[in-house]
């Protein structure tokens, strides 16, 4: 979501939008010179009747929908972002709406991240791809993977949340071992802790710097890992140690191959000294581990094509990452995004930050959870 109309600061008192007990009880502390990158805003600045219209113009990584309101009753959010290098922490209030990640967002703007989500007040559930329902209460935290489709609903006139969205790797890394997170609501008195530390970071955030963010996050991640650690049906339903290391490192070796022609289930299989029995095994949980290359493979093309500027050279660039048929390409392209390569752009609705300054960059959370890609 862009934010040129609201603007952002490098310190929230220049800004004042949200007041301080508006959110949780925090309050607004002096802010150092130097302080974190952030944004303000609050869609009351626009004109009565344009809200919910210009909102939706500037939010990329999901379509939001709201029910029928009374009338004379109008769409409202508002809250403050904060990057804090390897991650960005959210403080928002909404009313009633729907906020609907689909496969084609998801597919176009490549983010994957996790997102933990603090519900401090109000009534939301969220709806799975997987078919489940998880309703939240004040209090209640939720986990979800961006790479997959899903739908929040806001259930009250206004719900608070605390958001953070944290890269994939860096979480995945903190874990003893890979585990389904999505749908993933962390219980006991980790998840307590967590849900404390996220209520006191958020109001220390403004008075923030740069240098104490690094310590600041891996506490944060930390605590999280903790979270999720101690989950019992997380934990029975995740690989053995051994084996969920070796995928993990299977998984990096492809990604770092992935360019290459000669990439192959016999390939990875050689490099790891498995059989092709046991590699398919591994990979049964990601769908097998012919269908995890071709996946990753197109998914490059997909970001290439849609962040490109010049003309479309679609099987030259299909070449350079490891396609050596265009036809199976091709074929492959279209089943999985549901449209051929030429018309990537007109799909697409990423918004490239490739060559923009800092300063520019900043004023856009969607460019910030894609830096965190990058």
């Amino acid at each position: 979501m862009s934010f040129d109309d609201f603007g952002t600061s490098s310190s929230l008192h220049e800004t004042p939008v949200v007041d301080d007990d508006r959110l949780s009880g925090t309050c607004e502390m002096p802010a150092p010179a130097s302080s974190l990158p952030n944004i303000s805003f609050d869609v009351a600045r626009w004109r009565a009747g344009e809200r919910l219209a210009r909102w939706r113009s500037m939010v990329s990584t999901c379509d939001v929908e709201t029910p029928l309101r009374p009338i004379g009753a109008e769409f409202t959010s508002h809250g403050r972002a904060w990057h804090l290098g390897k991650l960005v922490a959210l403080q928002l209030s909404m009313g009633s709406q729907v906020h609907r990640r689909t496969r084609r967002h998801v597919l176009n703007d490549q983010i994957d991240h996790y997102r933990i989500a603090l519900l401090v007040d109000g009534r939301q559930h969220c709806d799975l791809d997987d078919g489940r329902r998880m309703t939240m209460a004040p209090g209640d935290l939720l986990i979800t993977d961006m790479a997959r489709p899903e739908c929040l609903h806001v259930d009250s006139d206004k719900a608070e949340n605390i958001v953070l969205y944290i890269p994939r790797e860096m979480l995945d890394e903190s874990l003893m071992h890979p585990m389904p997170l999505h749908g993933t609501v962390p219980r006991g008195v980790a998840a307590d802790v967590l849900a404390d530390h996220l209520h006191t970071m958020i109001r220390h955030l403004p008075r923030t710097a740069p240098d104490e963010a690094a310590a600041m996050t891996a506490a944060t991640i930390a605590l999280v890992a903790a979270s999720i650690a101690t989950s019992r049906r997380i934990n029975e339903a995740s690989h053995p140690a051994v084996e969920s290391t070796l995928l993990r490192q299977a998984c990096r070796h492809i990604e770092l191959h992935l360019n290459e022609e000669t990439l192959s289930v016999a390939s990875v299989a050689k490099f790891f000294q498995l059989s092709r029995s046991s590699l398919y095994r591994l990979f049964a949980p990601l769908g097998g581990v012919s269908s995890y290359i071709k996946e990753r493979r197109l998914l490059r093309v997909h970001a290439a094509l849609a962040r490109s500027t010049g003309p479309l050279r679609v099987q030259r660039v299909a070449e350079a990452h490891g396609f050596q048929a265009f036809a199976h390409f091709s074929r492959g392209f279209r089943e999985m995004f549901g449209y051929p390569p030429s018309e990537v752009r007109r799909h697409s609705v990423l918004t490239s930050v490739v060559g923009a300054s800092p300063a520019r960059s900043l004023r856009s959370v969607d460019a910030w959870l894609r830096s965190l890609r990058d």
